[in-house]
């Protein structure tokens, strides 16, 4: 993955910013411009998928915003419970856990686990009485 940066004419990229809602500032005084600090992560498709404000990124909010972009495309099973259990939180300008998607995932392990060991137990039971009704002598 590397680093793109664009180029090009006044006019197309004013119509750029405008479209992704950059907005900036000539400033004749110091000869350059002004502007917010920020990321787009945007799909591709041209959709943008998520605005990370500032100038430090958490590595944890730029990966997430980072297979958002992605747009569905070969998420594994990791980065589909990371989308479900992390949001992203405008009034905290980052991701945070999800407490309620969380605990979900976390019933299923769960019940997941406990019918794995129901069905290990019935499987012993059924075994053992196998076993015993092989061993009797029958009754005449």
């Amino acid at each position: 993955m590397g680093w793109h940066f664009l180029t090009g004419e006044e006019k197309a990229i004013a119509r750029l910013a405008e479209a992704i809602g950059f907005r900036y500032h000539y400033n004749r005084t110091s000869d350059d411009f002004s502007h917010s600090a920020g990321i787009y992560a945007i799909s591709p498709q041209g959709k943008i998928c998520r605005y990370l404000y500032g100038v430090n990124y958490p590595a944890k909010d730029m990966r997430i915003a980072l297979i958002e972009a992605k747009d569905g495309e070969a998420l594994s099973l990791g980065e589909k419970l990371v989308l479900y259990c992390y949001q992203y939180d405008p009034n905290a300008k980052g991701y945070v856990l999800f407490a309620r998607n969380a605990m979900r995932i976390g019933g299923y392990f769960v019940l997941g686990a406990l019918l794995l060991l129901l069905g290990v137990l019935w499987k012993k039971e059924t075994l053992r009485r196998g076993k015993d009704a092989v061993g009797r002598v029958p009754e005449k």
